[in-house]
């Protein structure tokens, strides 16, 4: 599948017939295609209402558009774990939502604005039928991020998608993980049985593999900052130092960039992997807290 993906020359999205929420979502986007970049960053909920901003005064822009591009992104299609080959390794994309067409960059300048304000809170506050999973309006921003990376951090492709990934819908637990192995599987140049699924092995046992092939690809141990605590676990009999892919919850760091963070600079990491599910770390004491206090 991935083949035929990459090598199609257009892939076309299919998000089902046209609602009520479809034209108010297309007229949205569509204006918003019509802005200069310069412009995208002093868009708000309520620009329809602020007369400093007299660009952005027009009925397209008002709360009850944004939120039809919610419900837009709250399709189905938008949440399953599949469509994360079809897009990443797409030459160009076309959704279809009934008789409207969209741009799929344009979608994504939109799911970008939504991921990154807090709007949230307001979007609930006007809907009684707001659900969680409209939440998916981030994901075509995920998936932008995914295929950057595929350009660029090759070697952090499997950890980042499968990070960014966890919110996406698999009706096998298996698939949290084979959904993306064809991202990893055409970039490390090297043959492996974690790259070929298999859907006999117990879930337990395909998510310990990833996590100590990630260990393995990628440097540094920042996998380990997306296992969870027992708790909150669903699959039995996984390592502790193994995540959990099929907990969808915003568990854990549940972030991609850690340039902040940088404590041992570049030491060498020292770890293996014994017994199949047995980690052994290495570790030393870089430093000595001094003084503790709150944050201002």
């Amino acid at each position: 599948m991935a083949d035929i993906f990459r090598s199609a020359e257009t892939v076309i999205v299919w998000l089902g017939e046209a609602d009520s929420f479809t034209k108010p979502a297309y007229d949205l986007i569509h204006s918003f295609d019509q802005l200069a970049d310069s412009d995208t960053n002093s868009v708000e909920l309520y620009a329809d209402d602020d007369e400093r901003d007299p660009l952005l005064q027009q009925p397209n822009y008002s709360p009850a558009h944004w939120q039809a591009v919610v419900r837009l992104f709250g399709r189905r299609w938008f949440k399953k774990a599949w469509v994360v080959q079809e897009v990443v390794l797409a030459q160009r994309t076309r959704v279809i939502c009934g008789s409207y067409v969209f741009k799929w960059d344009d979608l994504i300048k939109l799911s970008h604005i939504l991921a990154t304000r807090n709007w949230a809170n307001t979007f609930k506050g006007q809907s009684e039928d707001w659900d969680a999973t409209l939440l998916s309006y981030k994901n075509p921003a995920k998936l932008q991020a995914i295929q950057n990376d595929m350009r660029g951090r090759k070697d952090k492709v499997l950890l980042h998608a499968l990070t960014r990934c966890r919110s996406f819908e698999a009706m096998k637990d298996h698939d949290k993980i084979y959904s993306v192995l064809s991202l990893a599987a055409q970039d490390q140049g090297e043959s492996s049985e974690l790259l070929y699924p298999n859907y006999d092995h117990k879930i337990a046992r395909v998510y310990t593999d990833a996590t100590g092939y990630i260990l393995k690809n990628v440097d540094g141990l920042r996998v380990l900052a997306h296992a969870e605590g027992d708790v909150f676990r669903n699959i039995p009999g996984l390592p502790s130092w193994v995540p959990d892919w099929s907990v969808s919850k915003d568990l854990g760091l549940r972030i991609t960039g850690y340039e902040r963070y940088n404590a041992a600079s570049y030491l060498p990491c020292f770890h293996k992997l014994a017994d199949d599910d047995k980690l052994i770390l290495q570790g030393g004491q870089l430093a000595t807290i001094s003084r503790v206090g709150a944050s201002k």
